[in-house]
């Protein structure tokens, strides 16, 4: 199946503080097919997480971040939902967050920066792996 084949009914929420790249993001994984949920930040990522009407099949965050950074998203995230999928963007070198313990070896990072083609790839690929 190639990418334009696909169709995709999960839900993708976005967190991220640039309000241009979450626009870009959001508009490109729409074009997918997927439902996506936008947020600014890590508080108003929490509130949609907390809605129990929306079940987010897919994170996609910025680790760092004004308030909660993404990792901290993520921890809280999967309380709430345990099967969820998480990919992590970030412009920060490896160094920088692995010294500050933000990741850890086996999480899915993309650099920024990186075309969206290439996070359409990893969503799939994710999703994909986990709904055999």
């Amino acid at each position: 199946m190639t990418s334009t084949e696909y169709t995709a009914k999960e839900n993708i929420l976005i967190a991220e503080d640039e309000e241009g790249i979450l626009t870009l993001l959001s508009r490109a994984i729409r074009s997918k097919g997927y439902n996506v949920y936008n947020a600014s930040n890590a508080e108003k990522a929490l509130e949609i997480f907390n809605d129990t009407k929306v079940h987010i099949d897919l994170l996609v965050t910025d680790i760092m971040m004004p308030g909660l950074n993404g990792k901290e998203l993520a921890d809280h995230a999967v309380k709430i939902n345990p099967n969820l999928k998480v990919i992590y963007i970030s412009g920060y070198s490896d160094n920088a967050l692995f010294k500050e313990g933000i990741i850890a070896p086996d999480i899915v990072l993309l650099r920024k920066p990186f075309l969206p083609g290439k996070l359409i790839n990893e969503i799939q690929e994710i999703l994909d792996q986990h709904s055999d």
